[in-house]
């Protein structure tokens, strides 16, 4: 229905019942470079490591800092309990 245009890569790494071969972060290249072995094309593959989710932790990063700001304006003490 999509393909490779809506499918990204992530995982739960403190909390998901992961293969022992994925057990941190620092994996992810390791299961990068397999899949290119599997002859999956580099545009493929950027694509599902990086390229679809950017735009939504944008976005996630964007709304979080404007709330962050609406929060400090209107309840400082709420985030810092000393002023």
């Amino acid at each position: 229905l999509g393909g490779e245009n809506t499918i990204c890569l992530g995982s739960d790494f403190d909390g998901a019942d992961m293969d022992k071969k994925l057990y941190d972060i620092t994996a992810v290249p390791a299961l990068y470079n397999y899949l290119k072995s599997r002859n999956i094309g580099e545009n493929i593959l950027k694509k599902i490591f990086f390229e679809i989710l950017q735009p939504t932790l944008i976005t996630y990063f964007q709304f979080r800092n404007a709330l962050f700001i609406v929060l400090l304006k209107y309840s400082p003490r709420v985030l810092i309990p000393e002023l």
